[in-house]
């Protein structure tokens, strides 16, 4: 039997193409959504199967700013330790031209809720996709960090960035100093875009040490299936193209 994955940010950029390739590769996808008739609409959209998506994909109505409902998607959809079950959150802040960061905290909230329930239910994976600005501050790895501090506080209102990485700032250490008894794997692509795959037979998508751009629907695809590899447990990748 597939593993279920319960997919927080289904309708995002990344999200939707998680859902596709996760459903493609034979699991069923508990979407954690607002809105379950644009959930369906995107999913027509981007080339999901009817069929498949009936048969494998089980909307969760409810609001990251609804603890309690984030709780219940973790708890009440049948998620299972002993099938290995497994966690993509992937959602976050829209880009916005916001100077100062007004939002009430979101993401630091409702990822919090999710692994306390997984210890709770006995979980063991979860991939948490921040960005290409999140600082690796516990391993001291990343030769940027000093820049990267200075971005998320002053520079990203620029690239109307700022509520986005001002989320991830405030989830980066929870994991990292928090959730070592949860096998977390922290993604950091670089710029999102949209457009098709550029994928081909020289150019493939993986672990990099580059923060290139790269298109949303080659992360999703990528990432429906790393958070099943043990070699990126505890570990906080670049993620881009590749050279094969």
């Amino acid at each position: 039997m597939s593993s279920k994955i319960l997919l927080f940010g289904t309708t995002g950029g990344t999200g939707q193409f998680v859902c596709k390739a996760a459903l493609e590769n034979g699991h069923d996808v508990i979407a954690f959504v607002r809105n379950v008739e644009k959930l369906n609409a995107l999913m027509i959209q981007i080339g999901v199967d009817p069929d498949l998506a009936k048969a494998h994909l089980f909307p969760f109505e409810g609001d990251l700013e609804d603890t309690e409902k984030v709780r219940k998607a973790v708890t009440d959809t049948g998620l299972s330790k002993d099938n290995g079950d497994v966690i993509i959150y992937c959602a976050g802040r829209r880009k916005s031209c916001s100077v100062l960061y007004a939002n009430p905290p979101m993401n630091i909230i409702a990822v919090n809720a999710v692994v306390d329930e997984m210890r709770k239910k006995g979980l063991k994976r979860i991939l948490y996709q921040g960005g290409a600005m999140s600082v690796d501050k516990r391993l001291y790895l990343d030769p940027m960090c000093c820049f990267k501090t200075f971005m998320v506080h002053c520079l990203s209102p620029l690239f109307c960035i700022k509520d986005m990485v001002v989320e991830n700032a405030r989830v980066t250490p929870f994991i990292y100093t928090e959730c070592d008894d949860i096998g977390w794997i922290y993604t950091r692509p670089g710029w999102l875009l949209e457009g098709e795959s550029r994928l081909s037979d020289k150019l493939g998508f993986g672990v990099t040490n580059s923060d290139a751009p790269c298109r949303y629907c080659d992360i999703g695809a990528w990432t429906a299936k790393a958070v099943f590899d043990e070699k990126l447990i505890h570990t906080t990748p670049y993620i881009g193209y590749v050279r094969k």
